[in-house]
């Protein structure tokens, strides 16, 4: 039963709230018009329920909905994507580039909830007209293939926000394309193993700690484009010898 009231709006909370309650109509000393007739709209073809309902867009609900049955999506990440309409059509323009592949839309969307939202919160605005879906979506591939690093594809992104154009470009111009060439990595470990001799002694004595400290210096000394489980193993391999 729909209770005749005055409700407000909380912006926070994305609902409605009762306010107040309305007087009857004797109160308000409504009376019917004479000369106008009843008008029952669901007699009209135009508003039939079925037509009005397949006019409508696809509403949030249904929307995060689909975002748990097609990918898996946490309710959260879901929620944050439908807070507004500018998010979720980014969103599914992404979606559509990326074919609607699951593991694909899953890994965009940790950057689009965590990376991309801290990107527009420091500048104060959310700016997704001028951020191309395309251009994002290669990104994450780029990410899924290995040709970027983590913290490569977060100071990629920074700059397809900043400067815009292709992901692929802006890597390689700024050196952060992921190393997997086997000789270069190995160069990279060779010289580490060779500063960090203390290390190396400490983890051939048993303290496995050691290795991440020393994948830590591969990482630096890679300037952070080194594949990382390249460079463990090689540095598991050379620390066995």
């Amino acid at each position: 039963k729909v209770v005749q009231e005055t409700r407000g709006w909380n912006e926070g909370k994305q609902e409605t709230f009762a306010q107040r309650l309305k007087e009857g109509s004797a109160d308000y000393r409504y009376f019917p018009e004479p000369d106008l007739p009843k008008l029952i709209l669901s007699e009209i073809p135009e508003f039939a329920e079925d037509v009005v309902r397949a006019t409508l867009p696809e509403l949030p609900w249904e929307r995060r909905s689909r975002y748990a049955d097609s990918f898996g999506m946490k309710e959260t990440d879901a929620a944050y994507i439908c807070a507004s309409s500018e998010r979720s059509t980014f969103f599914d323009a992404v979606s559509t580039a990326l074919g609607n592949d699951r593991a694909l839309v899953r890994l965009a969307t940790n950057y689009f909830v965590s990376d991309l939202a801290g990107i527009f919160a420091k500048q104060g605005v959310e700016r997704f007209d001028t951020l191309d879906a395309a251009q994002f979506a290669k990104l994450i591939r780029m990410t899924a293939a290995g040709n970027l690093s983590s913290r490569g594809a977060k100071d990629t992104l920074l700059l397809l926000v900043e400067q815009g154009g292709d992901p692929e470009v802006l890597a390689k111009n700024a050196g952060l394309l992921q190393v997997n060439d086997p000789a270069a990595l190995a160069r990279i470990v060779a010289s580490v193993l060779t500063e960090e001799s203390a290390a190396v002694a400490e983890y051939r004595a048993g303290k496995e700690a050691a290795l991440e400290y020393l994948l830590g210096k591969s990482m630096k000394a890679s300037r952070g484009a080194g594949n990382p489980e390249q460079l463990r193993t090689l540095l598991v391999a050379q620390l066995s010898k």
